[in-house]
């Protein structure tokens, strides 16, 4: 009985992943439904599978010269300006919907 809950959990995980989590933005039902045959989804699958091994993994951003030692850029002011009456103006909302 415990072996057929492990399988039972097992068969439901998989159905999840396939109708649920997206690869490369389609999940694998999706995928399946557009190739039209067992064939096309293997051979579309390996294709991608194919073209993600091939590309060259990206090079690593390379510091500014004279970069090393410096401390990062202390974070500006925001641009956005509240005045009082500003502030005001959302308290009284916030109030009112706070009432209700």
């Amino acid at each position: 009985m415990f072996k057929l809950l492990k399988l039972a959990f097992v068969v439901g995980a998989l159905a999840a992943v396939w109708m649920l989590v997206p690869v490369g933005g389609r999940t694998l039902h999706a995928r399946w439904a557009a190739a039209g045959s067992p064939e096309a989804f293997a051979r579309a699958a390996w294709a991608e599978l194919d073209r993600a091994l091939a590309k060259a993994p990206e090079p690593a951003a390379k510091a500014k010269p004279g970069a090393a030692g410096r401390e990062p850029a202390k974070p500006t002011r925001p641009t956005e300006a509240h005045t009082e009456r500003d502030r005001q103006a959302v308290d009284k909302i916030l109030a009112e919907h706070l009432r209700n």
